[in-house]
Formats: structure tokens, sequence, C-alpha cells
């Protein structure tokens, strides 16, 4: 991935979180912190968000889960004497 991608990709959640920080420091009333809050976390979870997508860890492709194949088990333990 290209720098230029990255800052395309992250820097919109970045900027959220630092606009967030900024409006904190700036108005320190009831409505300045509720407003800061609600663009600290909304950029963090916009950042986790696009960071997971990345990662691959929530993928939107369409296609149900692969699900990895497990050891078939023995059926020496199953035996039962009739």
């Amino acid at each position: 991935m290209r720098s230029s991608s990255r800052v395309a990709r992250y820097g919109p959640p970045v900027v959220t979180v630092i606009v967030g920080v900024l409006f904190a420091a700036v108005e320190t009333n009831s409505l300045g912190n509720t407003v800061s809050l609600v663009l600290i976390a909304g950029g963090l979870i916009w950042l986790m968000a696009t960071l997971g997508r990345d990662m691959g860890m929530t993928a939107n492709t369409g296609r149900p889960p692969r699900v990895p194949k497990l050891p078939e088990e023995d059926d020496r333990d199953t035996d039962v004497d009739e």
C-alpha cells in the first residue's frame, strides 16, 4: 500500500480524533465535553474499523466464512462390545 493511500484511508479518522481533543480543550462546558466525546470515540471506532478491514478481520466479500477442517476422530473410542 502506498503512503498516499494510507494517508487517504487513515487521515480522516485521525483528524476527527484531533478535532475532538482540540474541541475539548477549547469548550470546557457540558456541551463541549459531549461533542468532544462523540468526536473522539467516533474517530477511534472509525480508525479501528478501518484497521480491521485492512487486516482482513472484517471482510465483506459476500462469501461464507472459511472454517478450518478438524482432524477426523478415531472410531476406536466408540467401539462397543455386543
